[in-house]
């Protein structure tokens, strides 16, 4: 079943998996909450094979049992919690550079978001204040070396609905 459409936009040609099409054949999955409509598209348009589509499509009618897969097209971290994570990608590209290969090529597959709100130095006494700096050294540091990486200062705001409302994305491209 082909249900890859496309549009226009400026002379650039973008392929897109028409839920619609589906739809026409098995009008059962209209009904699907939006969120797994998404996980439909995302887990379609990421299978290798007919196969893996079939099987995918039979997940979602109800018809088979299986786990299905989330892809995210970014993540967000509030505050301090990525430390660990960029501790780790700096540790694999000192890896590749100590293995002569290329350590660019080293880089968060989806999008990161930091959120910083809570580091503000009229909170924090002097140690904090220290502490806190060079942890957020190391995330500048970071969003300068990474190209998927974007740190959102303190002081820009909540870390909720204003946030997702500006970072969020209605189309991702691959």
């Amino acid at each position: 079943m082909n249900i890859i459409n496309s549009l226009k936009i400026q002379n650039e040609t973008f392929y897109f998996y028409d839920l619609s099409l589906l739809y026409k054949e098995y009008e059962s999955l209209l009904i699907l909450p939006i969120v797994l409509k998404i996980l439909l598209e995302a887990n379609l348009r990421k299978a290798k094979d007919e196969e893996e589509f079939k099987e995918v499509l039979r997940v979602f009618l109800g018809e088979k049992t299986k786990d299905i897969y989330f892809y995210p097209s970014r993540i967000t971290f509030e505050n301090l919690g990525c430390i660990t994570t960029l501790l780790d990608l700096a540790d694999m590209r000192e890896e590749a550079s100590k293995r002569n290969k290329d350590s660019s090529i080293i880089n968060p597959s989806v999008m990161l978001d930091i959120l910083l709100d809570d580091f503000s130095s009229k909170t924090l006494n002097n140690d904090a204040f220290e502490k806190k700096y060079d942890l957020y050294t190391c995330i500048k540091w970071a969003e300068k070396t990474f190209s998927k990486l974007r740190v959102i200062p303190p002081g820009s705001g909540m870390n909720h609905d204003l946030h997702l409302e500006y970072l969020s994305s209605i189309i991702h491209l691959e």
